[in-house]
């Protein structure tokens, strides 16, 4: 069965783009950005029961992350346009290279993305990784990754009742899409 939702590299490029545009932040650790973000997708499941970027979720050793935007961080030449709106700064940090604009963010996202900031931003990457493995989906891979079910997460929340009617709503949002585009 095919994921219910795609990944969006350049939605989450503006993701990343919004969260290092932050008052008093101009880069940011890769491992905090990836925890802001993981928190904010997290968040958007449970509120809205949809994600914001559609990676996959994953646990990892220092806590859940989304996949493809770790990838993307670790190789960032991997996808031209994350290589064009982000550079390496320092010691496994982030910094804009090129805005990547908003215009593929909803306001609920933007004020998502805007209410994680703000709780996490007397925290260091060390602390918010902390932050994150105290969340019930996470489970230690023991070095390597474990995929996070959406199930999971409504579970934590007591609504594991709406994870099948999520998933067939954006299945047949998908396939409607595809149908659209031709």
């Amino acid at each position: 069965m095919p994921p219910a939702f795609r990944y969006n590299v350049e939605k989450t490029a503006q993701a990343v783009g919004f969260l290092l545009r932050q008052p008093g932040r101009d880069h940011c650790a890769y491992m905090k950005v990836l925890k802001l973000l993981y928190v904010a997708e997290r968040e958007s499941f449970l509120e809205t029961g949809a994600p914001i970027t559609g990676d996959t979720l994953v646990s990892m050793d220092k806590g859940p992350v989304l996949s493809a935007t770790y990838n993307l961080m670790q190789s960032p030449s991997n996808h031209a346009f994350w290589a064009r709106c982000f550079r390496p700064r320092g010691d496994h940090e982030l910094a804009i290279a090129s805005d990547p604009g908003t215009d593929l963010l909803c306001p609920y996202e933007i004020d998502k993305l805007s209410q994680v900031a703000v709780r996490f931003a007397d925290k260091d990457r060390w602390d918010a990784s902390r932050d994150t493995h105290n969340l019930p989906e996470w489970e230690d891979p023991q070095g390597s990754s474990k995929i996070i079910l959406l199930k999971t997460i409504l579970e934590t929340k007591n609504k594991g009742g709406r994870t099948g009617r999520i998933l067939r709503e954006e299945r047949a949002r998908q396939a409607f899409l595809d149908a659209v585009r031709g």
